[in-house]
């Protein structure tokens, strides 16, 4: 498997994740939901920035 077919694989991953579809959890109100979903738009940023592709066609994927 090729590594930009690694990296898609976990960008779906994540954007399948549904802590993704919830509103933004706030720290004060639900701190673990806030560092979850924290942690994975962080993780989507690095991957885009791997593939240099911008993030929105990154969110297309997953309408494919």
């Amino acid at each position: 498997m090729l590594k930009q077919e690694i990296i898609e694989k976990r960008i779906n991953e994540i954007l399948a994740d549904e802590r993704m579809s919830y509103k933004t959890a706030a720290v004060f109100s639900n701190a673990p939901l806030a560092l979850i979903q924290y942690g994975m738009e962080t993780e989507l940023h690095t991957l885009q920035k791997v593939l240099e592709v911008p993030l929105t066609n990154i969110k297309k994927l997953r309408n494919e």
